[in-house]
C-alpha cells in the first residue's frame, strides 16, 4: 500500500500538479469491485489509484464462472471460504484520444488481498493432500486464517461522458480486463508454522487455478469529479 502512495507522490512533484489536475471517483466494476479511486489528469495522460473492495454478490458471481469455466470443485468450496471479504488495489495509466479526449485506452497493474478467518481445515488437506496436524487437536473440521494476494496486470478502454460544459461532473463507463501473473497465500493457526503446507498450497492454486483462469475484470462505471 505504502507503494502507491509513493508512487502518487512522485507523479504530484514530476507534474507539479494544480488543484484542478485532480478528479475523484466512486464506482464500481462488474462483476470484481466497489472502488474509490484519485486521478491526476494531464492533457493526454491520467494517472489514477484506485482502492477497493470485493464482496457479495460480486464474489458469488466469480465463483460461479470459475465453476462453469472448469476449476476443480475442491478449488472453489476452497476459494469460497477466503472469499468472505477483499481489498483491492490499482494503478493505471490512461492515454485520451479523439477530438475532445473522451476516450480512452491505459493498462493497469493490481494488487488484490483476500481474507478469510474461518477455513476448514479439511478443505485444505483436500486440495494439498497434507495433514495439518495442529498440535493435538483434530484437524478435520478445525478453522485456519488463509490470506491470497494476487497480482495481476491488463488494459482498459473507454469513453467519459461530461455532464456540465465545464467537464467537472463526468461518467466514465469502459471495459476492463487483467491477468494475474502471480499469487501468494498465507495460513496461519495459533502460532502453528505452516510454511510447508502454505508453499504446497500456493502452488497448486497458481498451477490448477490462476495461471490459467486467472482472468479479472468486466465492465467499469463511475462518477468523476473534477477539482
Amino acid at each position: 500500500m505504502k507503494a502507491y502512495f509513493l508512487a502518487i507522490s512522485v507523479f504530484l512533484g514530476v507534474w507539479n500538479v494544480k488543484a484542478q489536475d485532480i478528479s475523484v471517483s466512486v464506482g464500481t466494476t462488474i462483476p470484481y469491485q466497489h472502488y474509490a479511486g484519485i486521478t491526476l489528469e494531464t492533457n493526454r495522460l491520467d494517472v489514477s489509484y484506485n482502492a477497493g473492495i470485493l464482496i457479495p454478490p460480486y464474489s458469488d458471481m466469480i465463483l460461479n464462472i470459475l465453476d462453469d469455466i472448469g476449476v476443480d470443485e475442491v478449488y472453489i468450496n476452497l476459494l469460497d471460504a477466503s472469499y468472505q471479504f477483499g481489498f483491492t488495489n490499482s494503478l493505471g495509466l490512461n492515454y485520451k484520444m479523439g477530438k475532445n479526449r473522451r476516450w480512452y485506452v491505459g493498462a493497469n497493474f493490481r494488487i488484490d488481498h483476500l481474507t478469510a478467518s474461518d477455513t476448514p481445515s479439511d478443505l485444505i488437506e483436500i486440495v494439498t493432500g497434507e495433514t495439518l496436524n495442529i498440535g493435538n487437536r483434530v484437524s478435520t473440521g478445525a478453522q485456519v486464517e488463509m490470506g491470497l494476494t494476487m497480482y495481476a496486470a491488463g488494459m482498459q478502454l473507454g469513453h467519459l461522458f461530461h455532464l456540465d460544459k465545464d467537464g467537472k461532473h463526468k461518467i466514465r463507463t469502459g471495459l476492463v480486463l487483467a491477468k494475474h501473473l502471480a499469487t501468494q497465500s498465507s495460513l496461519s493457526f495459533a502460532e502453528r508454522n505452516l510454511e510447508n503446507i502454505n508453499t504446497e498450497l500456493d502452488t497448486l492454486l497458481w498451477e490448477d487455478v490462476f495461471k490459467d483462469y486467472g482472468f479479472i475484470g468486466g465492465l467499469d462505471i463511475a462518477y468523476v469529479f473534477k477539482f
